[in-house]
């Protein structure tokens, strides 16, 4: 069986596509597990009609996601963003690779809605940067739930899905696939502006390949 945990907080614009899209799988044996964090709009009621909702007495991606993973009753653990949309094969190919005894977990590739021509060329690179060195990208990352709980789960910091996936190489080989690639939201290129985001992605990257990282705290709590 197959865990599905979306960390949400205020996500009433984004997060039936994503429900929607998961409704869609060919993979049937999945339950999908929301963690929210006190939103105040429509959030908790559109998550109810799909899923399992988890009230979180602390808001922070990385804890929503660890209390997430304390309910799931899967072996396999998918942490995926409520402005995220998975292709309906995508549960099946993680199950698929799964199966191979060698593999812990990894990420899927994929792409940023296309709002400008900075976003197109970086859906052309950033797939293959991904596989080149190994990143776990948020947006779908997988792991088998034994693995998960040998590590301390997920932070609450900057990048924590890349912070998160230079442990589980420490578990044992992480996959990254490129035959169920997502589709995200750019909301992220809106906020803080396009180069703004990738300078904060890059110096978090070494930052973490270093041994260190940024509190969450440090930024203003979007979702």
């Amino acid at each position: 069986m197959i865990s599905v945990i979306i960390p949400t907080l205020n996500e009433e614009k984004y997060l039936g596509k994503c429900l929607e899209g998961l409704k869609k799988q060919s993979f049937r044996d999945f339950e999908i597990i929301v963690v929210d964090g006190k939103s105040t709009d429509n959030t908790v009621e559109i998550a109810k009609r799909y899923s399992r909702v988890i009230m979180s007495d602390k808001r922070g991606v990385g804890y929503q996601q660890n209390l997430g993973a304390e309910y799931a009753k899967g072996d396999i653990l998918i942490f995926t963003h409520a402005d995220t949309i998975l292709p309906p094969n995508t549960l099946l190919e993680i199950s698929r690779a799964m199966a191979r005894n060698s593999i812990v977990g990894g990420s899927t590739t994929g792409i940023f809605e296309p709002i400008d021509y900075r976003v197109r060329v970086l859906n052309l690179f950033s797939p293959l940067v991904q596989m080149i060195l190994k990143i776990t990208y948020a947006y779908c990352i997988f792991v088998r739930k034994d693995a998960f709980d040998k590590t301390d789960g997920f932070r609450n910091c900057i990048c924590e899905d890349n912070e998160f996936g230079q442990k589980l190489k420490n578990q044992g080989k992480i996959t990254i696939l490129d035959n169920c690639p997502h589709y995200a939201s750019s909301r992220r290129f809106r906020y803080m502006g396009f180069y703004s985001t990738i300078w904060l992605w890059m110096t978090e990257y070494f930052r973490i390949k270093f041994g260190s990282n940024t509190p969450i705290e440090k930024y203003p709590v979007v979702r």
